[in-house]
């Protein structure tokens, strides 16, 4: 009984410090995330054989930028429950952000292994094998996260960036429309999405995105004022 009073008040405290890492998320990613990796740390203190704060430190330290301490965080997530899905993804992420893409796509390929059903895990896995030159398995990566999820304009748009890199420029600007035309239903009235050309070569942007916790290659957005019309504000911009 004592003892099972020490594990009950041990988790209690936990779950404190884990509250207190609430209460540093803003919903796409840590305010403070060195802060948010030494309360988890505290949880971990008291808690050390919960799966969940490891997985959550190492989301932290991800976004500390500190990927070897993000990936050993990650590891023992995985030694205390290896049919956890979102473990791999993001170990995945982390050696995909170190430029480790062949590790990365192991890390993808156990993810869909375990939750076939996840788009972003085949997003990603694509990202990978784009970053490695594979422009086919990039594509049907993306075919597959589509057809998982086809109202996401960034799959739409690696889509497109995968046709490109095949040389199929047709089957590219019509992905790349249809992730203008999703990206506008969701940023009316307050933004547009551009598709420049230069020398006929499209010009596309290499960002980070906290949702999906991975890079992605985009194509530029701006402002809108609501009142002069698309091509107006696409012009602007």
């Amino acid at each position: 009984l004592q003892q099972d009073f020490r594990d009950n008040t041990a988790r209690l405290a936990a779950q404190e410090w884990y509250r207190k890492c609430l209460g540093l998320w803003d919903g796409k990613e840590y305010r403070d995330p060195q802060r948010a990796a030494e309360y988890f740390t505290q949880a971990i203190g008291l808690v050390p054989d919960y799966p969940l704060y490891y997985f959550l430190r190492g989301n932290a330290n991800y976004y500390w930028k500190q990927y070897d301490l993000a990936i050993r965080d990650y590891d023992t997530a995985i030694r205390l429950n290896p049919q956890y899905a979102e473990s791999y993804n993001n170990r995945g992420n982390t050696r995909s952000a170190q430029g480790d893409h062949r590790q990365a796509l192991r890390d993808y390929e156990r993810a869909i292994g375990l939750d076939a059903a996840d788009a972003d895990y085949h997003n990603n896995r694509g990202n990978a094998w784009y970053r490695l030159s594979d422009h086919a398995r990039a594509l049907q990566d993306s075919d597959r996260a589509i057809a998982l999820d086809a109202g996401n304009a960034i799959y739409h748009n690696n889509r497109g960036i995968a046709h490109d890199g095949q040389n199929e420029r047709s089957l590219a600007l019509e992905d790349y429309g249809r992730a203008i035309g999703l990206y506008n239903r969701l940023l009316v009235p307050f933004g547009v999405a551009m598709l420049p050309v230069v020398d006929d070569r499209i010009v596309l942007m290499d960002r980070f995105r906290h949702g999906t916790r991975s890079w992605h290659l985009e194509i530029p957005r701006g402002c809108a004022d609501g009142d002069s019309g698309f091509e107006a504000d696409a012009r602007r911009e």
